[in-house]
């Protein structure tokens, strides 16, 4: 059994066919040294379609990764990431932060707004899915009930983190 490292809070706020989705975090632990990793992210959609998303990832007080993701009038996404650059892309379906409140049941991919990239997802069993991420060398293991994310299990190279639905 492990310690708890860190709290993150994920809020959605739903106003007329408009949906924002916002996820905070942070997390201390230790391996060879500390490590304090600070996640922001907003996500808004509008009937149904991703808007604008921005995402930061702060490492030890240093921004490791930011993504941020505009529909342009071509219903193309423009997406600017800090690690892998500028690049467009159509049809965003679902994304991840859309995981923490939705299962993903019919999807073969999502769209993980803060990467910046689609990654695959299988459903392993019932209310059970995975996600793979072979240029973060992670596996997410997600769990649900009654729709909402009550557990994730993030396998990473060097350590794993259990992320738990506390209230």
């Amino acid at each position: 059994m492990g310690s708890e490292v860190g709290n993150y809070t994920a809020k959605r706020i739903s106003n007329n066919g408009h949906i924002t989705i916002t996820v905070h975090g942070k997390s201390v632990f230790n391996l060879i040294k500390k490590f304090e990793m600070i996640f922001d992210s907003e996500s808004r959609f509008t009937n149904g379609y991703l808007i604008h998303s921005t995402s930061k990832r702060v490492l030890n007080g240093e921004k490791k990764d930011s993504v941020m993701i505009y529909k342009n009038k071509n219903n193309q996404y423009r997406v600017y990431s800090f690690v892998k650059g500028v690049s467009e892309i159509e049809n965003i379906y679902f994304t991840g932060s859309m995981m923490y409140f939705n299962e993903p049941r019919s999807f073969k991919k999502i769209f993980a707004d803060n990467k910046g990239y689609f990654v695959p997802v299988k459903k392993i069993e019932e209310h059970i899915f995975v996600t793979e991420d072979g240029d973060r060398n992670e596996e997410i293991t997600y769990y649900y009930k009654n729709n909402i994310l009550v557990k994730a299990i993030i396998e990473k190279s060097l350590f794993t983190l259990e992320m738990k639905l506390v209230n």
